[in-house]
């Protein structure tokens, strides 16, 4: 390790490439993190300070009731940070931290920036790398520290790993500083992406999972604020990202690290957050755009320091690729929200911070024509064949591929025929545009959408699926290649693969329907509500999947179990059996469940009773159901006496089940 401190803190910048490479020779493993809370104290001296202390000095100097600090030893190649329970608002606290090599001499204060998590709330600061020291200190002023609570220093120690000085460097790069040009750059097609594995990504702490939204843009981070923050070596990287994805993941709560890519000074990128370098993941690097711009943070503090070259045409080779995999021109615009920003942007155009640092905010316009460029250049390559996506070509020997956001997905002949093509029909191309086209994955029945979806494809027509046990259940569990959804575009939809027990959502309209025997039952809002279907598996389908679905009776509660005579009340805490009661009146609508579905839903009572007591939710009117009959009853007292002594339970249904039974006589 380097006697030396390091501070950064999380910028970004939102794009990703293709192909993960793993790291280079020692194989990379998960390394278990190590986070240390220190609660608050006294101002840091040569020792640690009591807490009590610190309460007193407050009582004793007016002037210091503002003031929160805590100082901590720190091991490894550490990543700090302060976080709090509540704060009626965090742009009233000042968060500064310092460091010590030897315990006793401490460096100069350096402010921290707070940071928002991922549903908008700041609970802490960015994370800061403090690297090889021995004590870390921290302090918290402002109006907001007395009505502030929880008020916390956390120290990650990010562990050490045998590949962290495997991962190998990119080759030189041949275009001059400011260049707005693309001659000397290649296409954008994937840039080298370091996978996670190769920083040694604990997985046991990734909590979150991924969602998909709509990349639009990118936005540009940096890890600011240390005088010493570029001083890291090649061999430092993988710790540095280890502490960040501990603090983001365990730290703050967000169960993962926040940005989408990192790219580290000497030109390498990394996989951030999980959920696909090619599809469009949500980070959590800024507030309120998130969504629809990919984050990328790039390691170093350029307020002062100048950005490396190799860090500034790895992001250019990057966001070329990224923004072009999902139809945005590097050097155009777009609103989001309601800002009109660049296509590719900085973190302080949308945030009152310095991010990413004087140096690289002034290379954004290059950047962005620079990548530009590359896009154009990409376009008018005679090798680049100019086709929709989803096409199938094919070589002279014969191989046949499905070309998709500029790679190659190697298919055979029949599954061809499931995509509703033949390899007769392939389009011919030469080796030179075969060669120009990326290497994808090899191609499948199953197709995961970069946008979130599932498609199964079945003779020419593509059949969204719910989640990957339905197609378990259904008996086409398949290996799955990763492509845009744009590739199927040209396929009419069949019927959606859908196991039973759950409950389907249109993505377009939000109605919700309870599959039942294959079938879609309209769900009411109020049995969402307040009975456990609620809790049954929720997910969205496209309204063309959701209309192929047959249609059976809307849920109303009252329930045959299939190839059986058992009959129940859904209730709100589960089933309840009621065919020991009496047959059903004629007019009574029964709901037929297949076992699926029963079993999905908790059985509250599988006795077959006689009598069953109940009420309608929010109403304290009782009756007893016996022989298909609602017999109002005026008192628990009177409940008791009907069932022999004994108060029986009390089932609750909701008003639409009540209205399925006629109501007799008084008991």
């Amino acid at each position: 390790m380097h006697a030396r401190s390091f501070v950064t803190a999380g910028v970004l910048l939102g794009l990703v490439a293709t192909g993960l490479a793993p790291a280079a020779q020692a194989a990379p493993h998960p390394v278990a993190d190590k986070v240390t809370a220190v609660p608050a104290g006294d101002p840091p001296a040569a020792h640690p300070v009591p807490a009590q202390v610190r309460r007193a000095a407050l009582r004793q100097d007016a002037r210091r009731s503002d003031l929160r600090t805590a100082t901590a030893d720190v091991t490894g190649y550490a990543t700090v940070g302060i976080t709090w329970e509540s704060t009626p608002d965090a742009k009233d606290l000042t968060v500064s931290v310092r460091t010590s090599e030897d315990g006793r001499t401490w460096s100069p204060w350096e402010a921290v920036e707070t940071e928002a998590g991922p549903d908008g709330r700041v609970s802490g600061t960015e994370p800061l790398v403090v690297g090889d020291v021995a004590r870390v200190a921290a302090r918290v002023t402002g109006p907001g520290v007395a009505a502030t609570s929880g008020l916390t220093l956390a120290v990650v120690d990010p562990g050490d790993s045998a590949a962290d000085d495997d991962v190998p460097m990119p080759a030189l790069a041949t275009s001059p500083y400011g260049a707005a040009v693309g001659t000397a750059l290649t296409p954008p097609t994937a840039p080298v992406v370091n996978s996670r594995a190769a920083w040694g990504a604990d997985e046991s702490i990734m909590t979150w999972a991924p969602q998909q939204g709509q990349v639009r843009a990118a936005t540009i981070h940096h890890t600011a604020h240390s005088s010493t923050a570029n001083s890291y070596t090649a061999a430092d990287v993988p710790a540095i990202l280890r502490g960040i994805y501990a603090y983001h993941a365990k730290t703050l709560g967000w169960g993962d690290i926040g940005y989408n890519f990192l790219v580290d000074k000497f030109g390498r990128v990394w996989e951030g957050r999980a959920g696909g370098i090619t599809a469009q993941t949500i980070g959590a690097h800024a507030k309120g755009y998130n969504t629809n711009a990919t984050g990328i943070s790039v390691l170093g503090n350029f307020d002062e320091a100048t950005v490396p070259d190799a860090a500034v045409d790895a992001v250019v080779n990057l966001a070329a690729w990224k923004l072009a995999l999902h139809g945005v021109k590097a050097d155009g615009s777009t609103t989001i929200g309601d800002s009109t920003l660049p296509t590719i942007f900085g973190h302080r155009d949308v945030a009152a911070t310095a991010c990413p640092g004087a140096s690289l905010y002034q290379r954004l316009p290059e950047i962005r024509r620079r990548a530009a460029a590359a896009q154009v250049a990409a376009a008018q390559d005679p090798t680049v064949l100019k086709v929709p996506h989803g096409t199938f070509v094919r070589l002279a020997d014969g191989t046949v591929g499905m070309v998709e956001n500029g790679r190659r997905h190697l298919a055979s002949c029949w599954v061809v025929q499931q995509y509703g093509a033949t390899c007769a029909g392939a389009l011919p191309v030469t080796s030179a545009q075969w060669g120009a086209l990326t290497a994808g994955g090899r191609l499948y029945r199953t197709l995961h959408a970069t946008d979130g979806r599932i498609f199964f494809m079945q003779d020419g027509v593509r059949r969204e699926v719910y989640d990957a046990a339905s197609l378990t259940a259904a008996g086409q569990s398949t290996t799955a290649v990763r492509a845009s959804a744009n590739a199927i575009s040209r396929l009419p939809y069949g019927k959606p693969v859908v196991r039973g027990g759950v409950v389907v959502v249109s993505r377009s309209t939000g109605s919700r329907w309870l599959v039942v025997n294959g079938r879609r039952s309209p769900l009411p809002s109020v049995f969402n509500a307040y009975t456990p279907l609620g809790a049954l598996t929720h997910r969205k389908l496209d309204s063309a999947s959701v209309s192929r679905m047959t249609t059976s009776s809307t849920t109303n509660g009252v329930v045959r179990l299939k190839d059986t005579t058992r009959k129940y009340l859904l209730t709100t805490r589960g089933l309840v059996r009621i065919d020991g009661t009496g047959s059903l009146r004629s007019g009574t609508d029964v709901r037929v469940w297949d076992r699926t579905l029963k079993r999905a839903v908790p059985t509250v009572s599988d006795r077959a009773a006689s009598k069953v007591a109940l009420r309608v939710r929010d109403r304290t009117q009782l009756y007893v159901l016996r022989k298909g009959v609602l017999h109002p009853v005026a008192s628990k007292a009177r409940l008791t006496k009907v069932f022999g002594g004994t108060t029986p339970p009390i089932r609750v249904v909701l008003r639409a089940t009540r209205l399925e039974f006629p109501v007799g006589s008084a008991w």
